[in-house]
């Protein structure tokens, strides 16, 4: 459960939005914790947000991630949708058949300061996709992706920013662009006054932000503030030990993200700093 999204525009700029939350279930609970580093970099010419069966996805990368890494920029399209399709189909299943695996992600051709984002879908005991983004429209992953209105809303707005011909070029750089796209999910889904919303979907009340930009990409650091009745903070950083964190100062919690291999639910940690979700 998780909600990710993605937008190219211009040549070579794609942005990316990510949330932070896991859902575990056992048969007799259901644990959340906003704990999880969804990106998963294959070397230094591939990088991807996964979305889906957290199982399968790990499964793959175990067995596969050595291989992944040796593939030449230009061969890797090819040689990965074959991967995938091999274990969709295979007759010992990763996952419970018709359980889907997504993924909004980016190839680096060094070469070229250039790049493509994809877009995977793959589904157990059917076969996958991987397709190049279209410019100038919004991917949605992960269990939030059906929010009534937000992918309409979020292609209205972007196109409005992107289209305007009175907008300087400085304002469509692409770490802008990512944060605005961020903005737009979080006012859209905070508007909606259901607090109870970011629990029922699976999804964290903050979120991080990324870009590809030529041959270079970036997962910007940020803060928050909100001033009024109360003082409210919201950090995600690098500590001083170079993990990646999220920090709400409101309510003096610090929860340090591991990546989807490393996740655990034994101390399940809720960040909520502009009290979205009343906690």
């Amino acid at each position: 459960m998780t909600l990710i999204a993605a937008y190219s525009y211009e040549p070579n700029r794609t942005v990316f939005v990510n949330d932070f939350r896991t859902t575990i279930v056992s048969k007799s609970t259901r644990t959340q914790s906003d704990n999880a580093f969804k990106f998963l970099d294959i070397g230094n010419q591939v990088g991807m947000y996964l979305a889906g069966d957290v199982t399968g996805w790990n499964i793959i990368f175990e067995r596969e991630l050595p291989r992944l890494k040796c593939i030449k920029s230009e061969n890797f399209i090819e040689e990965f949708i074959n991967i995938l399709r091999e274990y969709a189909v295979s007759p010992t299943p990763i996952i419970d058949n018709g359980k889907h695996l997504k993924s909004l992600g980016f190839i680096i051709e060094k070469s070229s300061n250039s790049n493509k984002s994809f877009y995977i879908d793959y589904m157990q005991g059917n076969g996958a996709s991987l397709i190049e983004l279209e410019k100038n429209k919004v991917y949605l992953i992960g269990s939030g992706a059906n929010i009534q209105g937000l992918e309409e809303h979020l292609n209205n707005d972007l196109s409005q920013y992107i289209s305007n011909p009175k907008r300087p070029s400085h304002q469509k750089e692409a770490y802008l662009v990512a944060n605005i796209l961020e903005r737009f999910i979080s006012n859209y889904i905070e508007n909606l006054k259901d607090p109870l919303i970011y629990e029922r979907k699976g999804i964290s009340n903050v979120f991080a932000y990324g870009y590809v930009d030529r041959g270079f990409f970036q997962i910007c650091s940020y803060t928050e503030e909100k001033f009024g009745k109360n003082y409210n903070k919201f950090s995600f950083e690098k500590d001083k030990n170079a993990d990646i964190v999220l920090i709400d100062k409101s309510n003096n919690v610090i929860s340090k993200l591991s990546p989807l291999d490393k996740i655990t639910s034994d101390k399940p940690v809720r960040v909520d700093p502009f009290n979205r979700e009343n906690t």
